[in-house]
This record gives structure tokens, C-alpha cells and sequence, in this order.
């Protein structure tokens, strides 16, 4: 994903840093960073609104019970290499 503008952090690594970014985990530095990109880049703005209505529609369907760090960790990775691939795609179309 790209709104085709340069940013000091690319969109691809603000894409990459979105359900972090939902948990709290990056640093305050980090987060500013963040929040400074999706200011001047709809697009990745975008991106996080639905990645957090994904997430709180995963949470009102899932028991109360928080996803045990193993699942969580498989999840997080595939979801990432799916966007590896996703990224690779969108550069070169062939």
C-alpha cells in the first residue's frame, strides 16, 4: 500500500506497524511518527480504522479469554507475510 507520496516512514512499514500501533507497543517517538503519517497519508489512516474495527470485531466475537501468545504470535506473522507478498505484488505487477 502506497498513496505514492514520500513519507519519513514509508507506508509499508506504517502498514506493517498498524496492530501494534492498536495495542499501545510502539514508543512515544514511534507513535508520534505514526500518527504524523496517517495525518498527510489517508490511504494508511484508512488502513488502521479497518485493522481496528477488525479488531474489536474479533474481540466481541471471541471469549473473554485473551488468545493464548503462541496463536497470537502464528496470527501476526502470517498476516505479515501477507502483506510481504501483497507489497511485492503492488511493485511489480507483471
Amino acid at each position: 500500500m502506497s498513496c505514492g507520496h514520500a513519507h519519513e516512514i514509508p507506508c509499508t512499514e506504517v502498514v506493517g506497524a498498524v496492530f501494534a500501533f492498536l495495542d499501545n507497543e510502539p514508543t512515544a517517538l514511534e507513535r508520534s511518527l505514526i500518527e504524523h503519517h496517517f495525518a498527510e497519508c489517508p490511504p494508511c489512516q484508512e488502513e488502521a480504522e479497518i485493522s481496528a474495527l477488525l479488531k474489536a470485531l474479533v474481540a466481541r466475537s471471541c471469549c473473554e479469554d485473551p488468545a493464548p501468545d503462541q496463536i497470537r504470535a502464528r496470527i501476526t506473522a502470517q498476516i505479515t507475510q501477507i502483506q510481504v507478498e501483497i507489497s511485492r505484488v503492488q511493485k511489480d505487477p507483471q
